[in-house]
């Protein structure tokens, strides 16, 4: 979209922006500014005056251009680098800037009868940023802009830290007032800190561009009712953020330049980027309310008195008085709608997720705030994934009521795990690898963690043993759900206890190493216990054998390889006659392809066992089909 500056007539600038613009006959490089977009929506381009400082500087609208790229990168390797590519160009009549663009993406007749355009040319590189520079530095050198996605991509590994605040100018509706004709309006947008004092150098149009200290509007003529829908990005520290709020004033400008002198802003709206909960402002759209400024109150006393004032139409007080304070009355039938979307790995919109990131200040809500993270929505889990986990295993290692929190925070770690499986967030499963590795410090965990495991397999066993005795009938209960979802994720679970294991033992010299092997033996005995039920349990002994192997290979950094070794035959030996076949033969598998059954010691543990498994299964001429966990 391309705006005029400056404070010359419309006539005059479109004049000038046509003549920059190239011709089909004539390609080369457009003037004035411009778009392109693979799904209609461009980008958005300004010119800009020389003169950033002078405060006479307008921005008017003038047209838009567009290319739909998707073709280009549906095809990329049919396509010509060297390809110059035509943006159909057209002026804004009466209409909005964005509702001209729409117009142009609709139709596409509109474009091809337009004689005004801008070309281009594109190239299409693959590659992160760090691969693109290295691959094609002859492309990426001097003044090239790196655009992020106003999102979030499909994985956010720890360390990737990202505060971006995009805020879109939508709409307004503003009175005469004391003008005979509607006024030609222009928001100014700064950011302030707790005191009002504006933040230099934190607003920019997007990617690449200039750190400005305000934003300033098109201006669209006698217009009491402006459609914007201006983006542009707010790049504050997360330290800072917390205590800034949004100020915008709206003034009107007028034509002859020296009545625009003596123009002053006659409204002022804001909004405080936190909420009073501690989350950050909503992604949605935002109804201001507008105060008028009474300039003969108006002073350096009284300017920011107006953070003492509600800022949105919901925070207005039930009754008929209005909210006013020296220097600010409101404006009851003006109003000013703005958008946010803050993409944001720090500073969350959650109030579930910031109730536990901040749980070591509210333990009497510790409980609650365990379990309102089971119904947070995923999207928003695995943007927060490495501080929850943070937040769960400090819980899980400093709580003063074991029986009460271990449990708890043993569910959410397997909702956490379980989020990471799904297939629409499986990337993240990279993440959680890394963090394991590199970011985990909880070196008292894999006590509790231990405990809460041999807890639920007990209380599985216990369950079948007390429905033996009373009726002879196994019912499912939720103690075998909770098992079922503990041996799933195991292989995750039994990570966690062997990285915490390792970072005690390299801090305190290996201490207690007795103790926990005794502990991890008695887990592994209670998985040949779990295993040998005959007709109960099914689902939990299928997910134990799947993962076994995996497991075996990572126990291996903290427990002998060949009393593991034993240990896997007590369990493949107890899976009961004609049961879990297929998934036994499965396991048996996977083990003689780990890292475990290439010790020879150890292969002369397994092999004599697994060969009469094999041998038991062949004479038997069953076929049984694979059953999934």
């Amino acid at each position: 979209m391309a705006n005029s500056t400056g404070s010359g007539s419309y006539k005059t600038h479109r004049n000038h922006l046509n003549s920059q613009l190239s011709t089909p006959s004539s390609p080369g490089p457009g003037g004035g500014g411009g778009g392109q977009s693979s799904s209609g929506t461009p980008s958005i381009g300004s010119s800009v005056s020389s003169n950033a400082g002078n405060e006479f500087h307008m921005r008017r609208p003038f047209g838009v251009a567009t290319l739909d790229l998707q073709p280009i990168i549906k095809r990329s390797e049919d396509f010509k680098s060297d390809t110059q590519l035509k943006m159909p160009f057209i002026a804004c009549e009466k209409e909005p800037l964005e509702t001209t663009l729409r117009k142009l993406i609709a139709n596409k007749d509109l474009g091809e009868k337009s004689d005004a355009a801008i070309w281009i040319s594109v190239d299409i590189l693959f590659g992160d940023i760090k691969q693109v520079r290295d691959e094609y530095p002859h492309l990426v050198l001097g003044n090239v802009a790196f655009a992020r996605k106003m999102g979030f991509p499909e994985v956010i590994f720890p360390g990737d830290v990202r505060n971006d605040l995009y805020l879109t100018l939508v709409s307004g509706e503003f009175s005469k007032g004391s003008k005979s004709s509607d006024k030609n309006i222009e928001v100014t947008a700064y950011v302030c800190n707790k005191n009002g004092v504006a933040i230099p150098g934190v607003i920019s149009y997007g990617g690449g561009g200039n750190a400005l200290n305000e934003y300033k509007s098109v201006i669209y003529y006698h217009e009491d009712r402006p459609k914007w829908g201006e983006t542009f990005k707010i790049d504050v520290p997360i330290e800072e953020f917390k205590q800034c709020h949004l100020r915008f004033t709206f003034k009107h400008r007028s034509s002859n330049e020296a009545k625009d002198r003596s123009e002053k802003p006659f409204g002022l709206s804001y909004v405080r980027l936190m909420n009073d909960d501690g989350t950050t402002l909503q992604h949605k759209r935002h109804t201001l309310l507008v105060y008028k400024i009474d300039h003969k109150k108006y002073d350096d006393e009284t300017q920011f008195n107006y953070l003492h004032l509600p800022s949105l139409t919901e925070e207005l007080p039930n009754g008929s008085s209005k909210p006013s304070i020296s220097g600010f009355s409101l404006a009851s039938k003006d109003g000013f709608i703005i958008e946010t979307n803050l993409c944001s790995t720090k500073l969350t919109q959650n109030v579930d997720i910031l109730g536990l990131l901040n749980w070591s200040s509210r333990k009497e809500k510790m409980e609650e705030s365990l379990n309102a993270l089971m119904n947070v929505r995923c999207e928003e889990v695995v943007k927060f994934l490495q501080d929850i986990l943070d937040a769960l295993f400090n819980i899980l290692v400093s709580n003063d009521d074991p029986a009460k929190y271990d449990n708890l925070v043993f569910k959410c770690l397997l909702r956490l795990i379980e989020i990471v499986y799904d297939l629409k967030y499986q990337h993240f499963q990279s993440v959680l690898d890394l963090y394991i590795n590199e970011s985990f410090s909880a070196t008292l965990a894999y006590e509790k963690l231990i405990n809460v495991v041999q807890t639920h397999i007990r209380n599985a066993i216990n369950n079948i043993s007390k429905n033996r005795a009373m009726a002879n009938i196994y019912t499912v209960n939720e103690n075998d759900e909770a098992l079922y979802r503990t041996t799933k994720y195991l292989q995750y679970i039994m990570k966690f206890i062997i990285r915490s294991r390792l970072l005690f033992a390299d801090l305190n010299q290996d201490r207690d190493r007795d103790l926990f092997v005794a502990g991890l033996e008695e887990l592994l005995e209670s998985f040949s216990e779990l295993i040998k039920y005959q007709n109960d349990l099914l689902k939990s002994q299928g997910a134990l054998l799947k993962y076994l192997h995996i497991i075996a290979s990572d126990l291996m950094q903290v427990y002998d390889p060949v009393k593991l070794s034993q240990k896997i035959v007590d369990i493949i030996t107890n899976v009961p006659t004609g049961r879990l076949n297929q998934s036994k033969m499965t396991c048996i598998k996977d083990v003689v392809d780990s890292k475990l059954f290439k010790l020879p010691k150890c292969r002369a543990i397994l092999l004599p066992v697994f060969c009469r498994q094999i041998k038991d299964k062949l004479e038997s001429k069953e076929e049984v089909r694979a059953v999934t966990f």
